[in-house]
Protein backbone atom coordinates (compact mmCIF):
# COMPACT_ATOMS: atom_id res chain seq x y z
CA UNK A 1 0.00 0.00 0.00
CA UNK A 2 0.98 3.41 -0.36
CA UNK A 3 1.75 5.21 2.80
CA UNK A 4 1.45 8.54 0.89
CA UNK A 5 -2.11 8.30 0.40
CA UNK A 6 -2.60 6.42 3.81
CA UNK A 7 -4.62 8.02 7.01
CA UNK A 8 -2.17 8.13 9.69
CA UNK A 9 -2.64 7.89 13.84
CA UNK A 10 -3.69 10.35 15.62
CA UNK A 11 -1.69 10.74 19.21
CA UNK A 12 -3.92 8.62 21.95
CA UNK A 13 -3.04 8.90 25.29
CA UNK A 14 -3.25 5.47 27.18
CA UNK A 15 -1.89 3.43 30.71
CA UNK A 16 -4.21 5.27 33.34
CA UNK A 17 -1.31 5.24 36.21
CA UNK A 18 -2.46 5.02 39.75
CA UNK A 19 -3.05 8.65 40.22
CA UNK A 20 -4.96 8.72 36.82
CA UNK A 21 -2.21 10.03 34.59
CA UNK A 22 -2.10 8.25 31.26
CA UNK A 23 1.46 6.57 31.06
CA UNK A 24 1.30 6.09 27.40
CA UNK A 25 0.93 7.89 24.08
CA UNK A 26 -0.02 6.11 20.26
CA UNK A 27 2.43 8.59 18.32
CA UNK A 28 0.61 10.54 15.76
CA UNK A 29 1.70 10.20 11.98
CA UNK A 30 1.91 6.55 11.96
CA UNK A 31 0.44 5.05 8.52
CA UNK A 32 -2.72 3.16 9.67
CA UNK A 33 -1.73 0.12 7.66
CA UNK A 34 1.30 -0.24 10.11
CA UNK A 35 -0.89 0.34 13.09
CA UNK A 36 -3.28 -2.22 12.60
CA UNK A 37 -0.89 -4.84 11.71
CA UNK A 38 0.92 -3.82 15.10
CA UNK A 39 -2.26 -4.22 16.33
CA UNK A 40 -2.65 -7.36 15.24
CA UNK A 41 0.36 -8.48 16.37
CA UNK A 42 -0.05 -7.07 19.89
CA UNK A 43 -3.45 -9.23 19.53
CA UNK A 44 -2.24 -12.09 19.10
CA UNK A 45 0.04 -12.09 22.09
CA UNK A 46 -2.70 -10.99 24.13
CA UNK A 47 -4.56 -14.49 22.76
CA UNK A 48 -1.76 -16.62 23.60
CA UNK A 49 -2.09 -15.52 27.28
CA UNK A 50 -5.74 -15.52 26.91
CA UNK A 51 -5.96 -19.32 25.39
CA UNK A 52 -3.35 -20.62 27.79
CA UNK A 53 -5.90 -18.98 30.35
CA UNK A 54 -9.14 -20.81 29.26
CA UNK A 55 -7.11 -23.85 29.36
CA UNK A 56 -6.43 -23.95 32.28
CA UNK A 57 -9.11 -22.12 34.37
CA UNK A 58 -11.11 -24.09 36.49
CA UNK A 59 -14.35 -25.67 35.82
CA UNK A 60 -16.18 -22.76 37.32
CA UNK A 61 -14.24 -19.96 35.39
CA UNK A 62 -13.83 -21.77 31.84
CA UNK A 63 -16.63 -20.19 30.15
CA UNK A 64 -15.91 -16.84 31.45
CA UNK A 65 -12.17 -17.31 29.65
CA UNK A 66 -14.01 -18.32 26.23
CA UNK A 67 -15.90 -15.73 26.20
CA UNK A 68 -12.42 -13.55 26.54
CA UNK A 69 -11.20 -16.04 23.57
CA UNK A 70 -14.41 -15.63 20.99
CA UNK A 71 -14.00 -11.68 21.96
CA UNK A 72 -10.67 -11.79 20.76
CA UNK A 73 -11.59 -13.61 17.01
CA UNK A 74 -14.30 -10.99 16.96
CA UNK A 75 -11.10 -8.04 17.37
CA UNK A 76 -8.51 -10.11 15.21
CA UNK A 77 -11.37 -10.53 12.58
CA UNK A 78 -12.33 -6.64 12.62
CA UNK A 79 -8.48 -5.74 12.20
CA UNK A 80 -7.79 -8.51 9.41
CA UNK A 81 -11.22 -6.93 7.67
CA UNK A 82 -9.79 -3.25 7.84
CA UNK A 83 -6.11 -4.44 6.72
CA UNK A 84 -7.44 -5.95 3.85
CA UNK A 85 -9.74 -3.15 2.94
CA UNK A 86 -6.84 -0.46 2.97
CA UNK A 87 -4.73 -2.73 1.38
CA UNK A 88 -7.49 -2.88 -1.64
CA UNK A 89 -7.29 0.92 -1.88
Amino acid sequence: MDTASSPLTQAIPFGRGPNGEMLFVVQPGIPIDTALTHASELLDCVGAVVYESASNASEEFRPLARSAVYQLEAIRALLLASLNALAAR
